[in-house]
């Protein structure tokens, strides 16, 4: 089973640079990893278009709680649906700090992404203040509870749960593998205990985030439990994507 390697383009390129760079990662070749890239919301039609005849799938940052109505400036499931996505982020950190999204909205997202056969990458993760409080474990099932378990036919979906330490986000800082696998298995339970084992092993990819590079990749390349990553600077630039996958 190939890994997912995720990128999370944010709102750093402009339209050509968009449009650049999603024709160069369409040459990047490997059995390795299920390529994805989620370009800003005004870009996907025309990223879709560029990635149709290639292996790479496409992804929305984020997408409305709602799936139809008046909700200024929202973009529902069923629209990027029709640009042609596959995945969307939902729940990133940055979306939580600065735009106050609450776990129970980011749970209404899942189901609005599985209603609508899109795999959601629900992105969970501690901040440096809980996690030097010890609160990572109480912060990570919370996230997962509050936004799991509502969620109507979730045992009949496959999703992907992205563990991006706030504190790891584009500050050059790592999570060292204790600390992974402790969160791994935090979220694993989690987990299971809104589904079950079973459906946890069987339909839940677990990828790690946070200052992700060609110079560090290869400390979690090897990790049998870790089914991919979810990077962001590093996905802005073609080489770097190149060196990871070759990692």
């Amino acid at each position: 089973m190939k890994k997912y390697l995720i990128a999370n383009w944010k709102m750093k390129l402009n339209h050509s640079e968009t449009v650049k760079l999603a024709k160069q990662i369409t040459k990047i070749k490997t059995t390795k990893y299920q390529l994805v890239v989620a370009p800003s919301t005004p870009y996907l039609f025309e990223v879709g278009k560029i990635l149709v005849k290639s292996n790479i799938k496409l992804s929305a940052q984020n997408l409305a709680a709602w799936s139809f109505g008046s909700y200024t400036g929202e973009t529902s499931s069923s629209m990027i649906k029709e640009a042609g996505c596959q995945f969307s982020l939902i729940g990133h950190s940055e979306r939580r700090e600065h735009l106050n999204e609450s776990a129970e909205m980011i749970g209404q997202k899942v189901q609005q992404a599985i209603d609508h056969n899109i795999t959601p990458v629900l992105c969970v993760g501690e901040t440096e203040a809980e996690k030097k409080v010890d609160q990572t474990k109480t912060v990570l099932v919370q996230q997962i509870r509050k936004s799991l378990s509502s969620v109507k036919n979730l045992t009949q979906k496959k999703i992907v749960i992205a563990y991006e330490p706030v504190w790891a986000v584009g500050t050059g800082q790592v999570v060292d593998a204790e600390s992974l696998e402790k969160a791994y298995l935090v979220i694993k339970h989690a987990v299971s205990m809104l589904t079950s084992a079973r459906y946890f092993d069987q339909n839940v990819s677990f990828l790690y985030g946070g200052s992700l590079n060609s110079k560090n990749i290869e400390l979690f390349v090897e990790i049998p439990y870790l089914q991919g990553f979810l990077v962001g600077g590093a996905g802005l630039d073609v080489n770097e994507l190149k060196q990871i996958v070759e990692a």
